[in-house]
């Protein structure tokens, strides 16, 4: 007995009608292979998401792979905590099978209460997740996945990087077997251009015609099938792409000469095989030019171990504690691991024991290996040169500097700058635009009176000759080869509008401590006042600090620390760019600057003053922080000593041309000082965050303002300023918040990233430039009839090829950086 074979109308998977689920929508019966596909449809269906299923193409039949999809549990180590208080995760997602699954799963997540934001890469399969954790939790986000057929996985960072290989190992296999082949066309195809000048037997033209048409098979239907694929898909979608002119160039040619073949006239098998080479070689070297723009994640990704050396837990002396190699993923806070020589550090953490080198440059750019002694911070990714490390683990697996910098990186590289959005629009509008003048080209040809063999040559010389790929990569390939060369010098760009917006900086401003000075403090002297011991004061303003990540505040502390004596305050509280304060024994205290002091009524002595005899001698060379208490007034002094980075001065004389500014919280004296050292015009001392804010919209009005800082009190001016550029200082946090991340603690980057972007804005204009010219000439040749198919087939490809080379030159100017000269005749050949 046979049963009637139907589709699920979910799935699509063929099954006998007699085991159908059957359900009815709108009025409708629609019967299915199981009731988990059925409830997958009225989910998506309750969603208002049905147009899903006629959008979707390229589905393979057949339920997904849901099956031992991992709980929550095994994502937790995952989850990122943004600075607003929402939580984000990365994942891959398993069952996707076309560009509508992407859009059912992004409006699935959007109408889940709670979900603020998710982005899904159909390239690699990976989704960026961000939601509200008192709205819904992570459990709900990965069951709703689930529920509509997709399976959950857990990030996995090198399925990029290998999915790009894949595509370059197919696409030089169909290049190698179309030039084989190729060439094999082109000799029977002289032949036969002999025999037309000089004669030649009937059957001998005849056999060296279907052999001709033998051998072009394989060419239009295997290698050709990747641009065929595509052209199908986007038709159906009612687009048109680069693949529908290369495609429909190919059939026609192909069928033209065949159908000549099969009436005794003559053939352009030749035209059709080597148009699909060419394209071919030049789709391959625009790949391997993507391959290496985008290496950079990939590169990242590796510099994580898969295993680390842990220590037992214990209180006993870490030599006797035994060791055991476990997965670097199952590392958790605390836990105490030991790296050494040659060996990479597994996560952030804090050096407990132990004196050594390791070496930052696959991170920071910094080529000079750095000391590091208990109590030092240590990064994840960084190689042990020599000696070993004991530390402890203080960062999740997410967290980490190096966490940061790869999700930074790889949502620059998929994200698109405003010029690029434009030439997609253009692209779209350009590619029927071609049909429409392949199809009077043949018009025309046939109507100047040409055979209709020569009428098709003109139409498919017009379809293959135009070149939207080349309009398509003049954007994405210099954005993506600028990002990847500024994140191997130690700098991170948040997208592709940031490199365009870097165009328009006509001012710097720098914070002062921690961007232009290094940030790492210390205290030189202490000054006490009505009794109180200098060991005292100090315990008490490292109790008000404790936990504070400002310089300032770590040095009072670290100098505590090397005492001993530092402890946590109650009710502690911190006033961005003035100070903090909380209670001791009773008594309420302050540390903090002297607007801090005066904001809160301390009464200063003289003795303590900064316009003091004592005070004079350090000012402009020191940070002074005083103590006060509530009642009595101030009771002490510190006196903090930092040092101008090595590279500062550089960095100003190179933006020479732009405006240069430092914005400060500090005293006067101190800034001026900074200023002079590094040659900066202009300084203003004493500022409040929100001051600092105005000065940005002040200088806004003259022109794009780029603001360079470190703190939290830096933040408000970063945000407001067309480009905010933060150094890391060891915190993940901060690649969300700014535009511009500088992890190697060189301020000279600055004027490199100014750089680098103006280079790639440059070489940008010239790929459009050249995109649009090479079109406007190319198209009218091609349909005067001036040009053979297989001239334009090699034109279209050398024109991919030059884009990708141009916009290669990003990363070869990039490194020319280094040098003062050509950074200012970059910035001033804007």
């Amino acid at each position: 007995m046979s049963f009637t074979k139907i589709r699920c109308a979910h799935c699509l998977l063929e099954f006998n009608e007699r085991d159908a689920v059957i359900d009815n929508f709108g009025g409708a019966d629609k019967k299915f292979c199981c009731a988990g596909c059925r409830g997958i449809y009225r989910l998506v269906n309750d969603a208002g998401l049905d147009d899903f299923y006629t959008r979707r193409d390229g589905w393979s039949a057949g339920p997904s792979d849901t099956a031992n999809t991992p709980n929550a549990d095994v994502f937790t180590g995952s989850v990122r905590v943004s600075s607003d208080g929402s939580r984000a995760i990365g994942i891959n997602i398993g069952g996707i099978r076309c560009a509508s699954c992407v859009w059912l799963i992004e409006r699935m997540m959007g109408k889940l209460p709670g979900v603020i934001d998710a982005r899904i890469n159909y390239a690699t399969h990976s989704a960026n997740i961000r939601w509200n954790a008192s709205i819904t939790n992570l459990g709900e986000i990965l069951q709703r996945i689930a529920s509509i057929g997709y399976r959950p996985l857990p990030a996995d960072a090198g399925r990029a990087e290998r999915e790009l290989e894949r595509e370059s190992r197919d696409l030089l296999i169909r290049f190698g077997t179309a030039a084989f082949f190729s060439m094999q066309v082109m000799m029977y195809a002289a032949g036969l251009y002999a025999g037309y000048f000089d004669g030649i037997d009937l059957r001998m033209s005849a056999m060296l015609k279907w052999l001709a048409l033998v051998l072009s098979a394989p060419v239009v239907t295997y290698c050709a099938m990747p641009f065929h694929l595509s052209a199908f898909r986007s038709l159906a979608y009612g687009a048109f792409g680069m693949d529908a002119l290369i495609s429909a160039g190919t059939i026609i040619t192909f069928l033209f000469s065949l159908f000549e073949l099969l009436h005794g006239r003559d053939v352009y098998f030749d035209s059709a095989t080597m148009i699909v080479t060419f394209v071919l070689l030049g789709r391959y070297i625009e790949n391997r030019a993507r391959g290496r723009a985008s290496g950079a994640i990939s590169r990242l990704a590796r510099l994580a171990p898969d295993t680390a050396r842990r220590l037992d837990a214990g209180n006993g002396d870490f030599a006797e504690r035994a060791r055991q190699t476990v997965s670097a993923a199952e590392l958790r806070l605390g836990d105490m691991v030991e790296a050494l020589p040659g060996e990479f550090i597994a996560r952030d953490g804090v050096s407990e024991l132990g004196a050594c080198e390791i070496d930052e440059s696959m991170l920071t750019g910094e080529a000079a290996p750095v000391a590091k002694r208990a109590g030092a911070m240590v990064i994840g990714g960084t190689v042990v040169v020599s000696g070993a490390v004991i530390f402890r683990v203080t960062k999740n697996r997410d967290e980490t500097i190096l966490a940061g910098i790869t999700r930074a990186v790889e949502n620059a590289m998929s994200s698109k700058a405003p010029v690029e959005r434009m030439a997609d629009r253009i692209s779209s509008i350009f590619v029927p635009a071609v049909f429409v003048l392949s199809g009077l080209a043949l018009a025309a040809a046939l109507w100047r009176g040409a055979d209709l063999s020569r009428a098709v040559l003109t139409a498919v010389s017009v379809l293959v000759a135009a070149c939207p790929c080349a309009l398509g990569l003049a954007t994405p390939l210099a954005v993506v080869t600028a990002i990847g060369r500024a994140a191997s010098r130690g700098i991170i760009v948040a997208g592709g509008d940031i490199l365009e917006r870097l165009r328009g900086v006509k001012t710097v401003m720098f914070d002062k401590t921690g961007t232009l000075t290094t940030g790492r403090m210390r205290l030189v002297n202490t000054v006490p006042a009505g009794g109180i011991s200098p060991d005292d004061a100090l315990e008490i303003a490292a109790s008000l600090e404790y936990g504070s990540v400002h310089p300032v505040a770590q040095a009072i502390t670290g100098a505590a620390m090397g005492k001993n004596i530092v402890a946590a305050a109650e009710n502690a509280s911190y006033s961005p760019g003035l100070g903090a304060s909380g209670d001791r024994s009773g008594y309420r205290y302050f540390a903090g600057n002297e607007t801090f002091m005066c904001m809160n009524n301390i009464a200063m002595p003289d003795g303590l003053r900064p316009d003091s005899p004592d005070g004079q001698a350090m000012n402009g060379s020191v940070t002074h922080v005083f103590l006060g208490r509530a009642d009595t007034g101030v009771i002490a002094r510190f006196d903090l000593a930092d040092s101008i980075r090595a590279d500062a001065a550089q960095a100003s004389r190179t933006l020479h041309g732009l405006d240069t500014i430092i914005v400060t919280g500090d005293i006067e004296a101190s800034a001026a000082r900074v200023a002079r050292e590094c040659g900066i015009p202009e300084y203003r001392a004493g500022l409040l965050p929100e001051q600092k804010l105005d000065i940005v919209n002040e200088f806004r009005l003259k022109g794009g303002v780029m603001m360079v800082g470190d703190g939290v009190n830096d933040a408000p001016a970063r945000a407001a300023a067309d480009i905010g550029v933060a150094m890391a200082q060891g915190s993940a946090s901060v690649f969300e918040s700014a535009d511009i991340v500088i992890v190697s603690g060189r301020i000279s980057a600055v004027p490199e990233i100014i750089a680098i972007g103006r280079r790639a804005w440059r070489i940008i204009r010239q790929n459009l430039f050249w995109a649009f010219a090479y079109n406007a000439v190319i198209i009218p040749l091609a349909m005067a009839g001036l040009l053979h198919p297989i001239l334009s087939a090699c034109a279209m490809a050398l024109s991919s090829a030059s884009v990708a080379a141009n916009s290669m030159r990003v990363s070869r100017a990039a490194m020319a950086t280094a040098s003062v000269r050509n950074i200012s005749s970059s910035l001033n050949g804007r």
